[in-house]
This record gives structure tokens, C-alpha cells and sequence, in this order.
């Protein structure tokens, strides 16, 4: 557990922000047009960047914890109601009886927290996106998580949403997320 935590420190140093297709870093989503214009870093180059977004990071996360024995699952969180679809990925994995957020991403909830059940887990993702989003009227019951695996390299925002959306897998039910 030692070497995963001390992981997500390094990771958690990672500056926000993500690359167009030009190779241009933007700060922020709302500069470069992102929807048209992101384009899926590799691995190498979060590392050397020291830039992401959570895709990104998802990915470095996915690489680290293959090398791993620990089982573990990407998540795509979204809001499918409001128009620019706020979303979110995440890793969870298990410690023995734990279920285990690893954060590097979204500032607030940077680190690992440990929970009991995986219902516990996303209740606490619902009751913080929200804030994370900044929707007006957010309801935290129309959040929708997804298990996805590895995208294709150099993947744009719409292929993004539509291999976690359509080719992942829409979690209902926490049963059998973990074999």
C-alpha cells in the first residue's frame, strides 16, 4: 500500500490542464475548444508534461495498477441531462475487505479513502459532484457511472464519451464489479 500512496502523491502534483490537437497546453476547458480539439495524451507524455485531466490520469492510474496485484476498475461518472454532459473518471481498487478511491484529479477529493462497501464509495462521489460540476439544480440521483477499459490512443472528447458510454458498462448494480 506504501508504493500506491506514495503513487498518487506524485500524481496529485500533476498540474490541471490538457493538450489540443497542435500540441498548445489550455489551462482550462473552457479555452482551445476543448469538445473539438482534445486529444488523449500518452502515458509518457502526462509524465513528462506534468499536465492532465482526468482521462489522462486514468490512464497512468490503469498502467500503474496493471503492474499490480490488486484488482481494480476505471470509472466514468457523468450527468447525461445538462448540455456539455460534466463528467468525471476515476480508479477503484480493492485492499482485502476495502474498496478503495485512488483521486489525483479533482482537487477537493485528491488522495485514497477507503470504504466498506462500493454503494459507500459512489454515495460519496454523488454527494460531492455537484460542487464538483457547479450544475444548478444537480440531483445526485441522475448521475450515471460507468466501467470502461483502455481507450483507443489519442482518443478526441466524443470518441471519449462514446467508448465509455456505449462500449463500457453502465454500473446498476455494485454486484460483480469485483470478481
Amino acid at each position: 500500500m506504501k508504493k500506491i500512496e506514495k503513487f498518487n502523491k506524485e500524481l496529485c502534483k500533476i498540474k490541471y490542464g490538457w493538450y489540443d490537437k497542435e500540441g498548445r497546453l489550455h489551462e482550462s476547458l473552457k479555452e482551445g475548444n476543448f469538445g473539438k480539439n482534445y486529444r488523449m495524451q500518452y502515458i509518457d507524455e502526462v509524465k513528462r508534461h506534468k499536465s492532465a485531466i482526468c482521462w489522462d490520469l486514468c490512464e497512468v492510474e490503469r498502467e500503474f495498477f496493471k503492474k499490480t496485484d490488486y484488482q481494480f476498475i476505471t470509472v466514468f461518472a457523468v450527468l447525461k441531462k445538462f448540455k456539455r454532459k460534466p463528467c468525471h473518471t476515476f480508479l477503484i481498487f480493492k485492499e482485502k475487505d476495502k474498496y478503495c478511491w485512488f483521486e489525483a484529479s479533482w482537487s477537493k477529493m485528491k488522495g485514497i479513502r477507503k470504504y466498506d462497501s462500493l454503494e459507500e464509495l459512489f454515495d460519496d462521489v454523488r454527494n460531492n459532484f455537484g460542487e464538483f460540476t457547479k450544475c444548478k439544480d444537480y440531483n445526485k440521483e441522475e448521475i450515471e457511472f460507468y466501467k470502461y477499459g483502455k481507450p483507443r490512443d489519442r482518443i478526441g472528447c466524443n470518441g471519449f464519451y462514446i467508448h465509455c458510454m456505449y462500449f463500457g458498462k453502465r454500473i446498476k448494480s455494485c454486484k460483480k464489479l469485483f470478481k
